[in-house]
């Protein structure tokens, strides 16, 4: 009986090492990862007894760890299914936000805002427009110049080759390269 419980008990703790390892992996960089802001976030939000914030924050990590344990490779997700998943946590916050105004739900609406606004707090600053429209006037002036073909997905797969999927959400860059490819037209 004593074994069985000494196998139960090491058992146990080698899976809690292996999720922390796992959760704690950083990226070879040297800044803070995402993921250690997040924990720390959390721990802080407990210390305080903010319980609106740690239940935000448990959401994200949640989302975080489901996605690492649905790679292909076993390997946690990089620091763009990060930001990823804080986007899609307020997207869907933003949505739930026009339900509750249809609904005359104003004091839910005042919940889900004050969620954005601690996942907004975690995600990494999006580049400019002007900033994704020189870029992409770049990827242009570099396709013209080998004579390739300019053709929105030909555009789309340059531009990313050179910026991090982070760093910008696609929806903006294809509104800009729409706009640009239009402009371009005689």
């Amino acid at each position: 009986m004593y074994r069985s419980l000494l196998v139960r008990s090491t058992r146990s703790a080698t899976c809690r090492s292996a999720l922390s390892m796992r959760w704690n992996t950083t990226a070879s960089s040297s800044a803070p990862s995402l993921r250690a802001k997040l924990q720390s976030s959390l721990k802080e939000a407990m210390k305080a007894r903010d319980g609106a914030k740690a239940t935000v924050i448990r959401s994200v990590m949640a989302e975080i760890l489901n996605a690492d344990k649905a790679s292909k490779s076993g390997e946690p997700v990089g620091p763009a299914e990060v930001v990823r998943a804080l986007q899609q946590g307020i997207a869907r916050r933003e949505d739930a936000i026009k339900q509750y105004q249809a609904g005359s739900r104003e004091d839910l609406v005042s919940q889900s805002q004050a969620e954005i606004l601690i996942l907004q707090s975690f995600v990494p600053p999006q580049l400019s427009e002007a900033e994704v429209d020189s870029r992409i006037a770049a990827v242009l002036e570099q396709m013209r110049a080998a004579g390739e073909k300019v053709g929105m997905g030909g555009v789309m797969k340059k531009f990313w080759e050179g910026t991090d999927k982070a760093d910008v959400a696609a929806a903006v860059v294809s509104a800009r390269v729409k706009a640009a490819l239009e402009g371009a037209k005689p």
